[in-house]
């Protein structure tokens, strides 16, 4: 069961208007609002927007559907969830997304150090060979000992 009275419409046609919306749900229950996502430069409709109830009865009876036609397309119905801060996405105040997403703290994909490139002598973390960028190695990069 939904606690919420506002329901998400996915697959809307681009030209469809609120009223054309309001229209097709009001027999599920009284309309507070409908939001219909609009692109800002075509001001076309982004292909979904929002409906809300003023209880979640309507709501429920909507979701049970889960699909409707509107202007002759069928639009998926699902319960419409709160809008995610992704400023505030974890608890380590990173913003890059959960680590299995290759967020956080310079790493690569999935958590993993970045990849170097191929034929880097030396492993991740270090930059540079031991010792620093200046130290050059014999025979243009081919092995030995190092020359300081």
């Amino acid at each position: 069961m939904s606690l919420t009275n506002k329901v998400f419409l996915g697959g809307l046609p681009g030209d469809i208007l609120a009223d054309e919306v309001k229209e097709a749900f009001k027999e599920y229950g009284k309309i507070e609002n409908v939001e219909i996502l609009y692109d800002k430069e075509t001001k076309k409709c982004r292909g979904f927007g929002f409906i809300t109830f003023d209880s979640p009865e309507p709501a429920e009876k909507v979701l049970a559907l889960q699909h409707f036609s509107i202007a002759g397309k069928l639009v998926e119905v699902k319960s419409a969830n709160p809008k995610v801060d992704r400023n505030k996405m974890n608890n380590s105040g990173h913003s890059h997304g959960p680590p299995h997403m290759g967020g956080g703290s310079g790493m690569g994909p999935g958590g993993h150090p970045p990849a170097m490139p191929p034929g880097y002598p030396y492993p991740y973390p270090y930059p540079y060979p031991p010792g620093g960028p200046q130290q050059q190695r014999p025979g243009g990069g081919s092995g030995g000992k190092l020359k300081i």
